[in-house]
């Protein structure tokens, strides 16, 4: 994710941690206006706007977390989740444990129903998470999975990026409230123009986020309109620039183009028939 932002606004970002140190430990409170150029997947309604689904990953993020996590080495890391294992010699079987003491925006505590109707949702919405068949809450905090087959891999689909964990609703109206375990809470949302988070005072990550608000505009297609509010102060940042244009931005002393320190991840299938090249492990790998 490559984005430019004003210099005015280094003091207050802590999303990218190589700038923060290099301005030395970064201080809470401030707030952040941000224009985002990628496209929304689906277009929100007034009922939906606050919904995972009709954001991209980095914003969706902000208000919801997920039961894992990729890193930039494609390492997985504990979420919502803090261990997972599987539970059959074949991997079709798999218990996550989750993380204890995590609340919702409103306060209501993360239980292991939360995650099972939030994945009733994502196995029938979600192309990589067709493959669960059955999810259980058992006891201690733990949920089971059960998929159509053994996988190894499974795990990195709990961290795809529309997995994400709401309170336990219908799945006709699950997520629409916008509630969420995430750093920033919704403010107000206006659907497809303008979303204003704030922070979660109650954030199970102790000492996050550092920002009270982020107010996020959408700028879908429009990349040189948000560069020309950066400049004029409209904007703090532009998230989300093609990377065509990261050497003329980069001639421009006023601006800073950097890249998220996050893992970009999705999954994709890979067909490996026989004489597929994804047989081979060095392609699947490349």
């Amino acid at each position: 994710m490559m984005s430019a932002l004003s210099r005015r606004a280094l003091g207050a970002l802590s999303l990218l941690p190589g700038i923060a140190a290099a301005q030395g430990a970064p201080r809470r409170g401030g707030a952040i206006t941000v224009a985002q150029c990628s496209a929304n997947r689906f277009v929100a309604s007034a009922q939906t706007a606050r919904h995972p689904y009709f954001t991209v990953d980095l914003t969706t993020r902000i208000p919801y977390n997920a039961l894992v996590w990729v890193d930039r080495q494609m390492r997985l890391q504990p979420e919502l989740a803090i261990a997972w294992q599987p539970a059959s010699a074949d991997q079709s079987v798999w218990d996550i444990t989750l993380r204890p003491g995590v609340r919702f925006h409103d306060g209501s505590p993360l239980r292991a129903e939360d995650v099972v109707a939030s994945y009733q949702l994502h196995r029938q919405r979600n192309f990589a998470s067709g493959q669960i068949q059955r999810i259980e809450a058992m006891a201690d905090g733990r949920v089971r999975f059960s998929l159509d087959a053994g996988n190894s891999e499974f795990p990195y689909v709990l961290a795809e990026y529309q997995n994400m964990i709401m309170p336990a609703a219908p799945v006709e109206t699950i997520g629409n409230t916008g509630i969420g375990t995430g750093p920033f809470r919704f403010a107000s949302t206006d659907p497809n123009r303008v979303a204003v988070y704030e922070r979660n005072p109650a954030y199970w990550r102790e000492g996050f986020p550092y920002l009270d608000r982020i107010e996020l505009h959408n700028r879908e297609g429009q990349q040189e309109t948000a560069l020309a509010g950066l400049r004029a102060g409209q904007f703090d940042m532009v998230m989300t620039i093609d990377p065509r244009s990261v050497r003329n931005l980069q001639r421009d002393a006023d601006l800073v183009v950097d890249s998220g320190g996050g893992g970009h991840h999705y999954v994709i299938q890979l067909p490996k028939h026989p004489g597929s090249p994804f047989e081979d492990k060095r392609v699947r790998q490349a």
